[in-house]
């Protein structure tokens, strides 16, 4: 049989997951995708139809944060297409852990904003603090990079972070008070959320064993000294890591995004993406087997994730 080179190999990999993904998401969130009885989407929109506030602020905020939420996914897809046609071409192999970061960082998102395992109010906040980041953020960039700012654009975007922030007070949520450079969180009722999101601690809650891959990807984004040895050759010195371990490093990072993705999925939904998990699961094995020599492990994910325990796997949430 002949052995696939390691780029081939990978980006085999990826393609097979991206396409599970796909399918799940189209399958649990079209047509009676949001039926599930215990979706988080289904009690975010019993808690807004009880809660909302006179002017729909809170609806339509959830609905601006779907919108982010298909933009999240459309970033993540495509550094997974990058990563893909590298691996394809063969080349540029020490870019893959930078790419795997941002696909990262963009599920972690999602994750944290849809996370099951907090109340609704909660994840209202967190959305609006998403999206008052947002408009703080480019307020934030026209004051460190003032020459990038052109004609009234500055104007416009302190009006709009004064008219964010208004809408906000107006609709019961309170803002702390400011410091240089943004609001630190925001509360409604006794609930509190920072304004901030921090990716590190998201990792280690979502991806729980497999957080190191945030690490080596951070690693590799900020030319860390600790990393770069690793991946890519000195004057003298050869690079630490081969294709193989470059590869397999990276796309593992890729396969444990996309089980926590499709964990996010099966909450937000209420439907089932084991099926889905499984198969990432197995990629992964048969990556290890490739990459180390090991024997293909026949344990399942659900028997791993339940201490080798057999029966019916427990409820879903984004950790386990």
């Amino acid at each position: 049989m002949n052995v696939p080179s390691p780029g081939r190999y990978g980006s085999r990999l990826i393609a097979q997951t991206r396409r599970d993904i796909t399918a799940a998401v189209a399958r649990t969130t079209g047509g009676h995708g949001l039926d599930g009885p215990d979706s988080v989407r289904r009690r975010l929109i019993a808690w807004l139809d009880d809660n909302d506030t006179a002017e729909g602020f809170f609806r339509l905020m959830a609905d601006e944060s779907l919108e982010d939420g298909v933009r999240l996914l459309t970033v993540a897809d495509q550094h997974a297409v990058a990563m893909e046609e590298l691996l394809q071409l063969g080349s540029a192999f020490a870019a893959l852990p930078t790419l795997q970061r941002g696909l990262l960082e963009s599920v972690l998102t999602l994750c944290y904003v849809h996370d099951p395992g907090v109340a609704s109010e909660r994840t209202i906040l967190r959305m609006l603090a998403r999206s008052l980041d947002m408009f703080e953020g480019s307020q934030r960039t026209s004051i460190k990079f003032p020459r990038t700012v052109i004609g009234d654009r500055k104007q416009q975007i302190e009006s709009a972070v004064e008219g964010v922030r208004e809408m906000f007070t107006r609709n019961g949520v309170t803002l702390a008070p400011e410091h240089k450079g943004g609001t630190p969180h925001l509360s409604l009722g006794t609930i509190r959320e920072n304004v901030k999101f921090n990716a590190t601690d998201a990792a280690r809650n979502y991806l729980g064993v497999d957080a190191h891959h945030w690490d080596t990807g951070s690693g590799g984004t900020h030319s860390k000294s600790w990393f770069l040895p690793s991946i890519s050759a000195g004057l003298t010195e050869d690079a630490l890591s081969d294709e193989v371990e470059l590869m397999a490093a990276s796309v593992l990072g890729v396969l444990a995004a996309g089980k926590a993705l499709l964990r996010a999925v099966a909450s937000h939904t209420g439907h089932d993406t084991r099926a889905e998990q499984e198969g990432v699961f197995r990629r992964e094995k048969a990556l290890v087997h490739y990459s180390s020599d090991t024997e293909f492990s026949p344990i399942s994910l659900w028997t791993m994730r339940s201490g080798r325990r057999s029966g019916s796997p427990k409820r879903t949430t984004l950790t386990s």
